[in-house]
């Protein structure tokens, strides 16, 4: 990664344009609706809020375990592609851990952290939490492929 390129405010803004690419264009991860919370580009970690809604729960009226999961692995895509200098990534792995409940109108937060970032495979933890709660209600690891197509928005 080219040191004078990619830095905290680069990270900061590259990812901020690359969530609302994405929410622009209408398909399952916009409906989520990512937000921006912070990164450390030095620790190579990323924060980012979602508001919980009626339509992703399941029938105990808490998070489905399938957006609990897309959740992690929204952020940590994010965070891998970045890291990979804008290169497309894909899912090898995700292994998650279902601590809490999540209720609608919870806001949570993914904290995700890139564990080792190789030539071809980034591997990721990440937790989610419920600041309103001090409660860590999920936690995971996953691993990434760094596929050579770079993304560029349209």
């Amino acid at each position: 990664m080219a040191k004078s390129l990619y830095n905290q405010e680069h990270m900061e803004e590259s990812i901020k344009h690359f969530i609302n690419s994405i929410n622009n264009q209408k398909k399952f991860i916009s409906y989520v609706n990512p937000q921006f919370k912070s990164c450390d580009f030095t620790n190579k970690e990323l924060v980012l809020k979602f508001n919980i809604q009626e339509w992703e729960l399941n029938p105990q009226n808490s998070l489905h375990g399938g957006i609990t999961a897309s959740v992690l692995d929204t952020t940590f895509g994010y965070l891998a592609h970045y890291f990979s200098e804008n290169r497309y990534v894909t899912t090898i792995s995700l292994t998650t851990n279902y601590l809490k409940p999540i209720w609608k109108n919870d806001t949570i937060e993914v904290h995700g952290k890139i564990a080792s970032l190789g030539k071809n495979i980034v591997n990721l933890t990440g937790e989610i939490n419920i600041p309103e709660r001090n409660i860590i209600a999920a936690t995971a690891t996953a691993s990434f492929m760094i596929l050579q197509n770079k993304f560029y928005s349209k």
